[in-house]
């Protein structure tokens, strides 16, 4: 946990010294992330998608966000991404094994 918090503050500095800066942006959507702040974590990643949109790692943090959020429709979204880029990711098949379940629960 003291690793986060000192982590986070980093990166809010570096973000307040160019608050353009992609990495401290990402860097504060892992930190969430790993702290299961899903909406945290999805407004810094949606913020720095458009410079990022070739990491498999982004996508799959989103998607894992998203469906912890019950936004499924992005969750698969993000998922159909990363296949596009990275078929043989093996987090694509959980992932999109996790959306049966929780959809299928949902129809019941």
């Amino acid at each position: 946990e003291k690793d986060f918090n000192e982590a986070e503050k980093n990166f809010e500095k570096a973000l307040f010294l160019d608050p353009l800066f992609t990495d401290a942006k990402t860097g504060l959507g892992i930190v969430a992330y790993e702290q299961n702040r899903c909406h945290d974590a999805l407004n810094y990643f949606d913020q720095v998608y458009e410079q990022r949109r070739e990491s498999v790692d982004l996508l799959r943090m989103m998607a894992e966000c998203s469906m912890k959020t019950g936004d499924y429709e992005s969750a698969i979204r993000y998922i159909k991404k990363g296949i596009a880029i990275d078929p043989s990711e093996h987090h694509w098949k959980k992932q999109l094994h996790e959306m049966r379940g929780i959809t299928h629960e949902q129809q019941k």
